[in-house]
């Protein structure tokens, strides 16, 4: 009978440490996935945390490099601005470019480069571009009344002569003549002309450019820029180089077509450079001059020194021609 007892205590023993164990295995295991689950929950919110700051901080980074770039920008272009004052340049936009022999460029100094403003008689070298690239230069043109009556004296062509177009193109960059811009334009329609002009604008890649007239009279629609016009520049240096050719002639006698003579042409009259300086400054590879009210002075030279070319460009100037020679004689070197 005591045996009996004692083997269902021992039972009832092994039933409670079983069962006791069962609940602590559970426990245990309970305790474990609980433990893993918040671990895990905290090591994410923890990634997540600090990629979120890494994140922000980066992004912060990032502004703040871009944003010290700009300042350094704006202390250059304002140290270029300050020392074209203590030269004496007083035109708003300026741009000095050097063209090296391999043909890479260096800025050598700017100012409001990227101003869109009116260009005046610069126009005319998108003018004589579209020209060169759309006529046949050996038409004739006539001249008519409309074209005579443009302001301005330069040219002095007369209602009912006929000129070739390649011959247009010389008092239309020697002297800037307004009546043989008109009157090339005229040839084929104002409207498509303009048109034209704004296609090489186009195809050269300019996006601060537009015209509304192939003189550069003060219209809306009519502007550029000193950093597109150094573009148009290289272009027309590399691609069309009888357009500079031509601008730097200082005289050259004007001959149009009469029956006077066995040749079939007469002396018009004789045409004198706008450009002042040419006669003043070596090594001349082509200019360009510009005036009107809202324009102000204009003007752009390439100069050859030693093995570089510099390209100078100044848009509304009260000094336009001073301001070139301070341009060459300080930057060009």
């Amino acid at each position: 009978m005591k045996f009996v007892e004692e083997k269902i205590k021992n039972n009832s023993f092994l039933k409670s440490s079983l069962i006791f164990f069962v609940i602590a295995f559970l426990f245990s295991c309970c305790f474990f996935i609980f433990f893993n689950f918040w671990q895990s929950f905290f090591e994410d919110s923890l990634y997540y945390y600090f990629s979120e700051q890494n994140f922000k901080n980066f992004g912060l980074a990032q502004v703040k490099f871009y944003e010290d770039l700009k300042n350094k920008q704006l202390e250059a272009e304002k140290e270029m601005e300050n020392l074209l004052a203590e030269k004496g340049v007083v035109g708003d936009s300026i741009l000095v470019l050097e063209i090296k022999p391999d043909g890479s460029g260096r800025t050598i100094i700017k100012k409001n480069d990227q101003k869109k403003q009116s260009i005046a008689s610069l126009t005319k070298l998108f003018t004589s571009l579209t020209v060169l690239n759309n006529f046949d230069l050996e038409k004739n043109i006539v001249i008519s009344k409309e074209a005579v009556n443009q302001e301005g004296a330069a040219g002095g062509l007369k209602i009912g002569e006929t000129i070739k177009a390649k011959e247009l193109l010389y008092p239309l960059l020697i002297e800037s003549s307004n009546d043989a811009a008109y009157a090339l334009s005229e040839s084929i329609g104002l409207f498509q002309f303009v048109e034209l002009m704004n296609s090489e604008v186009k195809k050269i890649g300019l996006s601060n450019s537009s015209f509304s007239n192939p003189i550069g009279e003060d219209e809306d629609g009519n502007f550029s820029n000193t950093r597109d016009l150094s573009v148009l520049t290289a272009v027309i240096m590399n691609d069309y180089p009888e357009i500079f050719e031509i601008s730097k002639i200082k005289e050259k006698k004007l001959y149009v077509s009469c029956d006077k003579n066995q040749d079939g042409l007469c002396f018009h009259h004789n045409m004198k450079n706008t450009n002042i300086l040419l006669s003043k400054i070596e090594g001349v590879i082509g200019s360009k001059t510009g005036f009107s009210p809202a324009a102000n002075g204009c003007l752009l030279m390439i100069v050859q020194r030693g093995e570089s070319k510099f390209i100078d460009i100044v848009l509304n100037s009260s000094d336009r021609f001073g301001d070139m020679e301070k341009l060459i004689y300080y930057f060009n070197k």
